[in-house]
């Protein structure tokens, strides 16, 4: 049971996930981005909040890391996401 549950968990991540992404990517309005300035003023927050969730957790595992390895996953995690958005 554990091995068909890894498989259809990596199914899952390689199949479902990136299909996901690309249809919210092809749901995107940019049109109706550039008409509203106003939703544009969002987007800083947004990339704010999305720095401040992933630095959360960092916090906590500066118990069991030294500051260097603590960054570098920092950094690990945003680049994780931003190379997932871009592929998409």
């Amino acid at each position: 049971m554990k091995i068909l549950v890894e498989k259809l968990d990596s199914f899952g991540y390689g199949f479902f996930i990136p299909i996901f992404f690309i249809m919210v990517g092809v749901d995107l309005n940019i049109p109706s981005l550039i008409k509203e300035p106003s939703l544009l003023l969002i987007i800083p927050f947004l990339i704010i909040a999305f720095l401040i969730s992933k630095l959360i957790p960092v916090f906590y595992i500066r118990r069991w890391f030294d500051m260097k390895t603590t960054i570098f996953i920092c950094l690990l995690t945003h680049i994780y996401v931003i190379i997932g958005y871009c592929i998409c």
